[in-house]
């Protein structure tokens, strides 16, 4: 079965991007999120055919460079170690290692970064698991919320492993995020699962609420008939009023019947609260011995 992760990614990658600048933009998503090498190499590895390929074809449009790409295993590992498109590279992009606001030619290329952060280096839970999706930066600090704080939405920084990582756990800011990056089919299939999540909660909620009301009717009708039986077994229920007799015979007799249904068994009928305070002085009785 394709995962949600992968759906994500390929849908991404289908989209068309026709500005020469956003084109760039991802690409520096795609470098800046890549393995940097002490010796200045860029690698990559994936084991999805289609963020391969666009990794590859935007290096030779965007820059004209060349990589290479090795298969292992159940995945691709692209590499960039050329001297002439590592050139390319640096001089059009600057340091990998902090941020160039320079290469933002618009006002949609950031968004184009973050897609290509995303499939560089992005992942998303499947929507029958909690939410959570993740984005790690080996190359960048906490810093990366500066970039952020546009878009609005309220990416959490973690440095709990070797790397960084940025992350996302309520399924609403995920939503955004993948409409912020144009992964539009995702991004409703995660809203879909917000509504149904609620749904099944409030379901859940109101399952609970009549549970604990049985329940309550349950312990408050073993609470009279334990009374009764406790006056039965010491003989004083016939040393009691007639009405209280009368009631207690009723209780023992529909122990199950909801207290506005008993009352109305009595002859002259009773009022619900008259019911109860009938039983609660039978209890009192009880308790009495």
């Amino acid at each position: 079965m394709i995962s949600f992760a992968r759906k994500v990614k390929d849908e991404l990658c289908e989209l068309p991007v026709k500005s020469t600048c956003c084109r760039a933009s991802l690409l520096y998503g795609f470098l800046q999120f890549s393995t940097l090498e002490d010796d200045g190499a860029i690698n990559f590895t994936t084991e999805n055919e289609n963020v391969l390929s666009l990794y590859e074809k935007l290096l030779i449009e965007v820059i004209s460079g060349e990589c290479e790409i090795d298969y292992y295993g159940q995945g691709y590992r692209l590499s960039i170690t050329g001297r002439d498109t590592l050139f390319s590279v640096y001089s059009r992009f600057g340091d990998l290692n902090s941020f160039n606001n320079n290469v933002f030619k618009c006002e949609f290329c950031r968004r184009h970064y973050f897609r290509g952060a995303f499939l560089c280096r992005g992942t998303v839970n499947s929507l029958d698991a909690p939410f959570h999706l993740e984005i790690d930066c080996p190359n960048l600090g906490a810093d990366t919320f500066d970039l952020l704080k546009p878009i609005g939405i309220r990416f959490k920084y973690s440095t709990r492993a070797r790397d960084g990582k940025l992350y996302l756990k309520d399924g609403g800011s995920i939503e955004s995020f993948l409409h912020y990056i144009e992964a539009r089919s995702a991004a409703f299939a995660v809203s879909e699962e917000i509504i149904m999540r609620e749904i099944r909660s409030k379901i859940n909620r109101q399952n609970n609420f009549e549970v604990a009301n049985q329940q309550r009717t349950i312990d408050a009708g073993s609470k009279y008939t334990n009374a009764i039986n406790k006056l039965r077994k010491s003989n004083m229920l016939s040393s009691l009023p007639p009405d209280l007799q009368i009631t207690a015979e009723l209780k023992m007799k529909y122990p199950d019947v909801p207290l506005s249904e008993l009352a109305g068994l009595h002859d002259p009928k009773i009022s619900k609260s008259g019911l109860y305070h009938r039983l609660e002085r039978l209890v009192e009785a009880a308790n009495e011995l």
